[in-house]
Parts: structure tokens; C-alpha cells; sequence
């Protein structure tokens, strides 16, 4: 497959350039949002396109990773032109430190409609506690 050389304004170019690694793919992807309440964190990528059996979850010392990788799609063969390519393709690791231990034999992981959905039950000495104040 050929790819055609389009042609981009160089502030375009260089922006281009800061987003993109290598591999075509933002730096840090997938783009995570990490919320917590007393109870557990929950994590949400958007990851649309990837079979599930290509993701894996990891936690090993409170960090948490979430590798997996894309399949390439596209038409291949003799007269295929590739005009624009925006769709990733290959592998990516993103790995974020979590903000309290957690119960690690209760986390689970889903995958639904391009979502991945990860629950992390705080562990039972990492939930806040109130302290009670008395008078003397």
C-alpha cells in the first residue's frame, strides 16, 4: 500500500509532529479519565476498534497498565492508494500510577461499545476515615 504525500502548512506539520509519536499515535493512548469516590476508583478509556482477547490489564505495584493493539484494515494490492490514514494501527502501552492501594483480588475490567470500564476497590486501609474529636 502506498501512502501519497499530502501536503501540510508547516505550523500544521510541526503541530503534527508534537502530538504524534512514531508510531502514529498520540503519546499517551489511550486517553484515560480516573474518577474515585471512598469506595473504588473507576477508569474509562476509549479504545474503538480493538478485539478484546488484543487487550491486557496489568497492576503490579500500584500501577496500572493497559496494553493492547490494532488490526490493520485497510485494502491492500497492486493499484491500492492510501490517501489518508488517521485510524491507528499496532500495539500501545499506557501505564498511570494509581492514587491509593487497592484491592487487587477484587478488580475487573470491561470492554463494551469501544469503552474499556476498569474498577479498582480501594483497599480497606486506604479508605478515608473520620476521626471522631471529643472534648476534655
Amino acid at each position: 500500500m502506498q501512502l501519497t504525500n499530502l501536503s501540510l502548512h508547516p505550523i500544521h506539520q510541526q503541530l503534527l509532529r508534537q502530538l504524534v509519536g512514531f508510531t502514529g499515535q498520540p503519546e499517551r493512548f489511550p486517553l484515560f479519565n480516573l474518577t474515585s469516590d471512598a469506595n473504588e476508583a473507576l477508569i474509562t478509556a476509549e479504545i474503538p476498534g480493538v478485539n478484546p482477547s488484543n487487550l491486557e490489564v496489568t497492576l503490579s505495584k500500584g500501577r496500572l497498565s493497559v496494553r493492547g493493539s490494532f488490526e490493520h484494515h485497510a485494502p491492500e494490492g497492486d493499484g491500492v492508494v492510501c490517501h489518508l490514514q488517521e485510524r491507528p494501527t499496532g500495539e500501545f502501552l499506557r501505564t498511570i500510577q494509581l492514587p491509593f492501594e487497592t484491592e487487587e483480588s477484587a478488580i475487573s475490567a470491561t470492554y463494551q461499545n469501544g469503552i474499556l470500564t476498569i474498577r479498582l476497590p480501594r483497599a480497606e486501609k486506604s479508605k478515608p476515615r473520620t476521626i471522631h474529636v471529643s472534648s476534655l
